[in-house]
């Protein structure tokens, strides 16, 4: 018998499989959830546009472990969407982020357990409060893509004995070292402009700091309480200390003040009682600078 063109296509959907609505939405929640729980190996992935997912953080625990209730096998993981870390869980140890991620947002590892912390080149900011209260923390290495570094992002890493901040970064923000107490040696990049409030307050063990001439504004309580520091070099490019930002070092014997710094906070050196004399080429008045905290 012949079929006419209009027949044949009535057979063709006859034998097509009936998908319900039901059906389909289950088949999509299933996708759903084998995606949602998938873990990507960092290794997977080469560096930036990074899909979407939950990594590994390729941690190692060791030196940290013994010291916390550790499940044996227990894998820390980040989740990552748009080349941001937005969250993770159980990181613990020496972690690695992976190439490609370009920030690290809000709280995303805080009250972590790091012990070291390896940052790729390709990323350019960190979040607030991103690593607060890592106390085991003991080491970070930056990229050289990094511009800023957020509110209180590194607060209470109590055990940061050395920072080297690369000359990309632009901005440190308000706390963003916070309570370094154990750090031995900071070495600030030469793009910095701005060191926020309390950015590296209560930084007892420092010994000397130098301001690059880049920097052009040091916060309120910026290096306040750095009880150990006995030399400090303010670049020529500094324009504004703020109130009590170097206030309450007693072990400060050397100074020198950029001629370019116009504006100094009250107190910003009150209890700098070794001091006995430092340097300044400047427009301030005298007793702008007695004001400051300096005779």
């Amino acid at each position: 018998m012949n079929r006419s063109p209009a027949m044949l296509d009535e057979l063709k959907s006859q034998n097509q499989p009936h998908v319900t609505p039901m059906k389909k939405i289950a088949g999509f929640l299933v996708l759903t959830l084998i995606s949602s729980f998938l873990v990507l190996p960092q290794s997977a992935h080469a560096a930036g546009n990074l899909p979407d997912g939950t990594y590994e953080c390729n941690d190692d625990a060791a030196g940290i472990s013994w010291q916390l209730n550790i499940p044996s096998g227990s894998i820390g993981t980040m989740d990552i969407r748009n080349d941001i870390v937005m969250s993770s869980t159980d990181c613990i140890g020496n972690v690695t982020i992976p190439d490609g991620v370009t920030s690290i947002g809000p709280s995303a590892f805080q009250d972590s357990m790091l012990g070291g912390l390896v940052l790729p080149s390709s990323l350019i900011s960190i979040g607030d409060d991103a690593f607060f209260n890592n106390r085991y923390n003991s080491s970070i290495t930056f990229g050289t893509g990094l511009d800023s570094i957020g509110i209180n992002a590194f607060a209470s890493n109590t055990s940061l004995t050395s920072l080297n901040i690369p000359d990309s970064v632009t901005i440190i923000k308000d706390g963003a070292f916070f309570d370094a107490e154990n750090l031995t040696s900071l070495t600030l990049g030469t793009g910095l402009t701005d060191i926020g409030y309390k950015a590296f307050d209560f930084a007892y063990s420092l010994p000397s700091l130098t301001i690059p001439d880049n920097v052009t504004s040091i916060g309120e309580l910026a290096f306040y309480s750095a009880t150990s520091l006995t030399s400090l070099h303010i670049g020529d490019g500094v324009t504004s200390i703020g109130v009590h930002a170097f206030a309450t070092a007693p072990a400060l014997t050397s100074l020198y003040i950029g001629s370019g710094v116009t504006s100094l906070g009250s107190d910003a050196f009150a209890g700098a009682t070794a001091l006995s004399t430092y340097e300044y080429c400047g427009a301030l008045h005298q007793s702008d600078l007695e004001a400051g905290g300096l005779t």
